[in-house]
């Protein structure tokens, strides 16, 4: 009977003996995730709206059919991330009715100017003030790569704008609209 029962804790003993199992873990913290930033600007000094030199140059008096103006606009990345990028245009013009200076004024863009007049092969030409008067650009790379890219915008009254918008303005915006690209 005692050789029974030791048999039986022997036995006991080898069963609970082979659950027994030494763990070990390792822990892995990965490095930090963080989001870049685009950040559009024009002119220079590059700033976030109307910077002053195209302000005071892409305007015009006394305009009248056949007329032209040119004004040159860097564009610049000063952001952290790549992006793509187009220009989207409006008028707002002087009194009411259909016939208005923003409806007849053309945009056309070039990719350089030179003494005050754009040149090159136009990028976008002779299209209406009010939608997209660039088409969307290469990527723009992010500082400290070239960050930077210049254009020329052109408003032209075409020759056979009405007499109807003799003392007619308008002010023409422009919306530089940015869009990130993964780097």
């Amino acid at each position: 009977m005692r050789a029974l029962l030791s048999l039986g804790l022997v036995i006991g003993l080898v069963q609970l003996g082979t659950m027994a199992y030494w763990t070990d873990e390792a822990v892995v913290t990965g490095g930090t995730f963080q989001t870049g930033t685009i950040d559009v600007k024009a002119g220079s000094p590059a700033v976030d709206n109307n910077p002053p030199a195209f302000s005071t140059s892409f305007t015009m008096e006394n305009m009248v059919p056949g007329s032209t103006k040119d004004a040159p606009l860097l564009v610049t990345n000063d952001g952290t991330v790549p992006f793509t990028f187009l220009v989207n245009g409006s008028a707002t013009n002087s009194g009411a009715g259909t016939n208005q200076l923003g409806a007849a004024l053309r945009i056309s863009v070039f990719p350089s100017e030179s003494g005050g007049g754009c040149t090159g092969t136009a990028l976008a030409s002779d299209l209406p003030v009010n939608g997209a008067v660039l088409p969307t650009q290469s990527v723009l790379a992010a500082a400290p790569d070239p960050n930077t890219r210049q254009y020329c915008f052109r408003a032209t009254l075409p020759s056979n704008a009405s007499t109807d918008l003799q003392g007619m303005s308008s002010v023409v915006t422009l919306t530089v609209v940015a869009t990130s690209v993964a780097p």
